[in-house]
């Protein structure tokens, strides 16, 4: 059974994300352990739209107080970058992919493609 799961009930967590009917952009997405995410918005270049192609790299340099996003739209060529300082996951959280996607509470269909994921670590 699929849950229902919307933005602002993610903990620990950093990367982009949307919620249908609230946001027209990709917004970048981060949550510590406690609270509402903080939101900022990528941009015009970023636009939620039913096809398209984003690339995410996340870095986060082991035991360190910041995390560095940057996301490429493929088909536009706008880059957003930004460090992250603050509402970060705990230090001891492992930076795992995860990948999420309903409908809300509309009964319809949603479909999603991964094209890629590559992770490197330090260790």
């Amino acid at each position: 059974m699929a849950v229902t799961t919307t933005i602002s009930a993610l903990v620990e967590a950093i990367g982009i994300g949307f919620q249908r009917g609230t946001h027209t952009n990709w917004q970048l997405v981060t949550n510590d352990a406690t609270g509402a995410p903080t939101l900022v918005d990528l941009g015009a270049g970023f636009p939620v739209a039913t096809a398209g192609l984003i690339t995410l790299t996340i870095w986060c340099p082991a035991a360190g107080a910041s995390i560095w996003l940057r996301a490429v739209n493929e088909l536009t060529g706008a880059i957003f970058e930004q460090e992250v300082t603050t509402d970060l996951p705990q230090a001891a959280t492992f930076l795992a992919p995860r990948l999420f996607l309903n409908n809300g509470a509309t009964a319809a269909a949603v479909a999603f493609e991964c094209t890629g994921l590559y992770l490197e670590t330090d260790f």
